[in-house]
């Protein structure tokens, strides 16, 4: 799935956009700290978060999966 311009918000770099999710890697572009890449879907356990309700799905099973 494409989820390229996503938006999210991490707890110290702020509101971002998803540049790519590829496999395990997750990039994410902030304003102020440009592109930053995190581990997916662990980063989403305690850092980063989602409003976009197909992306926060998708989030979601991934987690369950990992379980």
């Amino acid at each position: 799935m494409n989820f390229k311009n996503a938006f999210v918000t991490h707890k110290r770099f702020g509101s971002g956009t998803v540049q790519s999710l590829d496999g395990k890697a997750l990039t994410i572009c902030f304003q102020q700290y440009g592109a930053r890449t995190f581990r997916f879907p662990d980063i989403f356990q305690t850092e980063l978060k989602t409003e976009d309700p197909v992306f926060a799905r998708y989030v979601a099973e991934a987690l369950l999966v990992k379980e």
